[in-house]
């Protein structure tokens, strides 16, 4: 099957458990997996072309998803569409940003990257990054190949580049349009680092920036930093060396790697992300928020819902059918609720949650289409036909490609 991103500005994290609360998923989107004799090598990238950042979760009413997704249209001339939007065009406005931008200090960039970086590993519980030659080399080669061809992708990456460092290896690509770069090396470098944590132009639907950059499993990092051609690139390449690979529980490290294709997150904060509103950091006995972005469908009866203590509101509640934007998974005493407002949760049990995607999917067979109840309705794909791949079902199994249109996740999305 053949997967290409699209241009959604999205946030998404990983996670494994909630306390008590397993999500199975095998999902993963946008990743490149690539075993060279090490360990499993997991690539993410993220598509930070313009500087904003619209952080979720701030509304102060309950609102329906009017900013869901445009669902699938069989559009032929997709995978054109996707190439040409991932492409930066060479404007007079663009050239000219590129020259006054020359002056960037890209090594002072990297630089605070590197600083920005540990500071986030720092503000939760983990040990720094060691900053090596062998990764930055590679990092700013890598940097230099999407400068060069004007996009960023994980084509040609191999872990074996970045040896001894090549286990658990992990890379992760930014870009910025000079256009409306600062000249504030500082202010790049938390720009990127913010875009990575909070997921805001990545279109996989798996948090997979801020689980690489808040891995315990790895110990060692290099930062390249490029600019041409319309753009600002930010290449970080994650490893270990084999003695900090065997330090750690090899188990541990197998289920925090496979937790890359969920569509929530573990809590963790940053002190420069928009996130850290009261109910994204707010940690006690009662309440435990994990970060989301998706929607929630009401089944088919009215929902109840309750605040952050668990305590079930009178009114307002949920008509049945009706759709919500939630930004939380939360444990509400030890059961899973979705935020569906600034002081509303809804029950797992009363909603079908999925989580955004913006890829698109051509699958070289027919497959079974399903309704939103997962049930099939005896219609099939065409073969060969671009699909967009709007959502993705909470445990990973199904992908919708059309309004009550839901497929099989059998490709590792």
């Amino acid at each position: 099957m053949k997967i290409s991103k699209g241009k959604l500005s999205s946030l998404f994290i990983a996670g494994l458990v909630l306390g008590s609360l397993t999500l199975a998923d095998n999902v993963k989107a946008d990743t490149t997996s690539v075993d060279d004799g090490q360990a499993q090598v997991t690539a993410v990238t993220a598509d930070t072309n313009d500087s904003s950042a619209t952080a979720t979760g701030q509304t102060t009413s309950m609102q329906p998803v009017y900013n869901a997704l445009p669902i699938n249209e069989q559009t032929s001339a997709n995978n054109t569409a996707t190439t040409a939007a991932n492409t930066v065009a060479t404007t007079d406005s663009q050239t000219s940003a590129t020259q006054a931008s020359a002056n960037v200090d890209t090594q002072a960039v990297a630089v605070d990257v590197l600083t920005e970086l540990n500071n986030l590993r720092s503000q939760n519980g983990l040990p720094k990054l060691t900053n090596v030659d062998v990764l930055n080399g590679y990092a700013q080669s890598r940097a230099d190949m999407q400068v060069g061809r004007g996009s960023i992708n994980h084509d040609y990456w191999s872990s074996s580049a970045m040896a001894p460092y090549n286990y658990n290896n992990k890379e992760a690509l930014g870009s910025w349009d000079v256009a409306s770069l600062p000249n504030d090396p500082y202010q790049i470098a938390v720009h990127f680092i913010n875009n990575f944590y909070t997921e805001q132009k990545a279109p996989e639907g798996d948090f997979g920036h801020r689980k690489a950059m808040l891995d315990p499993y790895v110990s060692s990092v290099g930062v390249g930093v490029s600019i041409g051609n319309g753009l600002f690139v930010v290449a970080l390449e994650y490893g270990s060396d084999a003695t900090a690979n065997n330090s750690y529980n090899q188990t541990d490290m197998s289920n925090y790697n496979a937790s890359y294709s969920y569509g929530y997150a573990n809590p963790s904060q940053y002190d420069k992300s928009s996130l850290n509103d009261e109910d994204h950091t707010t940690f006690t006995k009662v309440y435990t928020p994990n970060d989301f972005n998706g929607v929630v469908d009401v089944l088919d009866t009215t929902a109840n819902m309750v605040d952050i203590n668990g305590n079930v509101y009178s009114s307002p509640r949920l008509s049945p059918y009706s759709q919500w934007y939630s930004d939380i998974l939360a444990l509400i005493n030890g059961q899973a609720y979705f935020r569906v407002s600034k002081d509303g949760f809804v029950s797992a049990n009363d909603v079908r949650a999925s989580s955004y995607m913006d890829m698109t999917a051509t699958i070289p067979q027919s497959v079974a289409v399903y309704n939103d109840n997962f049930q099939p309705t005896g219609a099939y794909t065409t073969a060969n036909v671009p699909y967009h791949v709007d959502r993705r079902s909470i445990n990973g199994q199904f992908l919708r490609v059309g309004y009550g249109q839901w497929i099989l996740n059998s490709y590792g999305m």
